[in-house]
């Protein structure tokens, strides 16, 4: 529970269905782009909901974007753009890597294939990743250096794909509650 407690600490969280990267069926993410849980609202969730997985919402809300790295070929190219890549926080996921890097609250889009690399993409805004401590498929992602490591975001990556916002992004927003019946 004390790894809960750190991540919903630093960013906002997701219910994920037990053994996938999907989130709950009938479960509303996308209001946490923009409002965090409380600690009691994930609680919650796994009296609610049973035994869950946790995404991390990447993108402004958290100050977190997420290199996620499918293709062992193409992580060593992204090494040669960015060569300090495992000093960063990052989890082992079953095909890969995610490496957790902080941003200014600088809205960064996000892309499905990082500097044109196959196999790499990058979770900003609009996305999210499943935590460390989740088990996917029979595979639980475990950090390889833990989140008091995360580094700030290459300006490498702020250059290509930081995007433009503007106006009040909170209005209209309609916060999710847990309905199920518990």
């Amino acid at each position: 529970m004390q790894e809960i407690e750190q991540l919903v600490k630093k960013f906002s969280l997701i219910p994920l269905a037990n053994n996938t990267k999907l989130p709950i069926k009938g479960f509303r993410w996308k209001g946490y782009q923009y409002k965090r849980p409380t600690i009691e609202e994930v609680l919650n969730w796994y009296t609610c909901f049973g035994n869950i997985n946790i995404g991390v919402v990447t993108g402004r809300i958290s100050r977190l974007v997420v290199i996620d790295v499918d293709n062992e070929r193409q992580l060593l190219e992204l090494l040669k753009v960015i060569p300090d890549l495992f000093n960063t926080c990052y989890v082992k996921t079953k095909r890969g890597y995610h490496f957790y890097f902080f941003t200014n609250g600088d809205d960064i889009r996000s892309t499905s294939s990082l500097f044109g690399l196959d196999g790499i993409e990058l979770k900003a805004k609009g996305r999210y990743v499943v935590s460390a401590g989740s088990v996917v498929s029979g595979f639980r992602y475990k950090y390889g250096k833990s989140l008091t490591h995360t580094n700030e975001i290459p300006k490498v990556i702020i250059d290509e794909y930081k995007g433009v916002i503007t106006g009040d992004i909170t209005k209209g927003i309609e916060i999710p509650r847990c309905k199920a019946k518990c």
